[in-house]
């Protein structure tokens, strides 16, 4: 689907909405964070929404695979205390776009050859004055309960995953899948790419399946 194609569905979806709410991406995250899911489902006739700390992700039966990825601003305002800064083409001194920093990360990932590990995300315009993305959507949820029963014989490897990058095991459980599926040398150099690019954030609320396979649906990291 082009991108100019998934603008007209977004427009259309949204004709009845109340987009003067929409006017700036810090306003689209004021929205979401005063109304839930369900209340704005019902608003753009969506078939389910979902709201984080760095975006709103809508999802409409016509996009098929893709979901839409709505960024909440990020800001340095006080660098002791923001992990990282973001100083990307879409930085301004009203903050940094969210996703337009997973785009950019996915980008690198592709060139690491480590993208299949990920929900690809890309800018496809604006609408209303909003930066909209899509995103490939996946199958499953990390919390839907199958998950637990998927891995083999990765415990090991685990262990020498979560010893290398000094984290606790306990806290890294669902790598196991990402093990399974991937391999430890794949594992092994997507924590690195996270860790070099100050890729925070991770847990299992992040992980998802697509095809069979788990994959990272939100790994732009966040920054207080």
């Amino acid at each position: 689907m082009k991108n100019s194609e998934i603008i007209d569905i977004i427009k259309e979806k949204l004709v009845d909405f109340e987009m003067d709410t929409f006017s700036t991406i810090s306003d689209v995250r004021d929205y979401a964070y005063n109304h839930d899911g369900e209340e704005i489902s019902s608003a753009c006739s969506a078939d389910w929404v979902r709201n984080g700390a760095s975006k709103t992700v809508i999802y409409w039966e016509d996009l098929g695979d893709l979901v839409v990825k709505i960024p909440a601003s990020a800001y340095d305002e006080d660098e002791e205390n923001c992990h990282a800064t973001y100083d990307g083409e879409y930085s301004s001194e009203d903050g940094w776009d969210y996703c337009a920093l997973e785009e950019e990360r996915c980008q690198a990932l592709e060139c690491e050859g480590l993208s299949e590990m990920v929900c690809r995300t890309w800018y496809v315009g604006e609408v209303y004055d909003t930066r909209i993305y899509v995103s490939q959507r996946a199958d499953e949820t990390w919390s839907d309960g199958s998950w637990n029963y998927r891995y083999t014989n990765s415990e090991e490897d685990l262990d020498v995953l979560a010893e290398e990058f000094g984290r606790s095991n306990s806290r890294m459980r669902y790598w196991r899948e990402f093990i399974d599926a991937y391999g430890l040398d794949k594992c092994e150099r997507l924590m690195e790419f996270f860790r070099d690019n100050d890729v925070n954030d991770l847990h299992n609320g992040n992980v998802a399946f697509r095809n069979g396979k788990p994959v990272f649906i939100d790994y732009s990291g966040y920054y207080e």
